[in-house]
């Protein structure tokens, strides 16, 4: 998958969009109506499910060639690109709180599921996923699997959404969803070895979802006053990133194009890592140079847009100026074994 042509160039479009998703979830909507805002972060939820089962997939489409199911070089370059972020956003952690609160973080327990940004997450994810599958498969426990993947799911549901139901103990989500990679990954698993649905199904798949995250939002708010805008995964999220995933992979010709793809393919990651930081100093720009642009419902919906393409320049002028740098920012270096997800 090394070539461009042999590349899936849904898979790599979707990638980008999936980018900008994430993007809009981490941007608030203060000046627009509760139910855009609220529409606006539901509809965003797949993209992270997306991404571990693109990864699933692409991790079973290297096993079906060696036979082996060796993630260690995946990993390794996790592991650097995860460190090398913590550090980059050292800075902004003291600028916002102080030293103290940096030295806490790093120190904390909790450092190994998001570093100092919780976006970071998905770093440390993608690795237990990678490691468990892996230990499945070397151990001939494959029954796991689907065990593990049904009490990710339960999990993260009632740590996150489903608060309501008592179980006798207190969960953490933000430790809760590091299991998540574990289900969608095997997904994808699965969409390589058993196939995947058709793109008709796919899109039923989306659109049942959109509706099942829209009722489970207005049931738990008008039930049990559980704050629609907050859901960070709902059953509902299952079907819709399924779809979405499957969607791409279905390589239908209308998806499909080559800027797009070529920028998902080589900076997806890159915007997914630096998102937090444009928003930091262009947010704090416009805030001190636009205000009233800044504070506009219009231009609430434009910004995760004009983020992506400020991510998209800066890290295209450091691959052109720097690319040395470029390749050491996402652990490039780490291992020729290691190719992309």
């Amino acid at each position: 998958m090394t070539e461009q042509k042999k590349r899936n160039q849904s898979v790599d479009t979707f990638r980008l969009f999936a980018a900008l998703f994430v993007v809009i979830l981490h941007l608030r909507y203060d000046s627009l109506p509760r139910d855009v805002a609220v529409g606006l972060r539901l509809m965003s939820r797949w993209a992270i499910p997306f991404f571990f089962i693109i990864s699933g997939y692409f991790l079973a489409l290297k096993y079906s060639k060696t036979k082996r199911l060796d993630v260690l070089p995946t990993v390794e370059r996790l592991i650097w690109i995860f460190l090398l972020w913590v550090l980059i956003y050292s800075p902004f952690v003291v600028m916002n709180h102080n030293l103290t609160t940096l030295l806490k973080l790093i120190t904390s327990p909790t450092f190994i599921y998001f570093g100092l940004f919780s976006h970071l997450w998905f770093l440390p994810s993608l690795m237990f996923g990678y490691l468990f599958i892996s230990f499945c498969h070397h151990y001939n426990i494959k029954i796991l699997l689907p065990i593990a993947s049904l009490a990710a799911i339960i999990v993260a549901l009632l740590a996150g959404s489903y608060t309501m139901f008592d179980i006798g103990f207190p969960l953490d989500y933000e430790v809760a969803r590091n299991w998540l990679s574990i289900p969608f990954l095997y997904l994808g698993f699965l969409f390589f070895q058993k196939g995947y649905p058709n793109k008709w199904v796919s899109i039923l798949l989306i659109v049942f979802g959109t509706g099942a995250q829209i009722f489970e939002a207005k049931f738990l708010y008008s039930q049990y006053e559980i704050s629609a805008y907050d859901h960070q995964f709902l059953l509902g999220t299952i079907p819709f990133a399924i779809g979405m995933a499957a969607l791409s992979l279905s390589e239908w010709k209308l998806l499909q194009h080559p800027i797009l793809a070529s920028w998902g393919d080589q900076y997806s990651l890159g915007i997914y890592l630096l998102h937090p930081a444009v928003i930091f100093t262009f947010m704090a720009w416009m805030s001190r140079y636009i205000p009233g642009l800044a504070d506009s419902a219009l231009w609430e919906l434009l910004t995760p847009v004009a983020v992506v393409l400020i991510s998209l320049a800066v890290l295209s002028l450091l691959q052109k100026r720097a690319p040395l740098f470029f390749k050491f920012l996402f652990g490039a270096h780490i291992s020729k074994r290691a190719a992309d997800e």
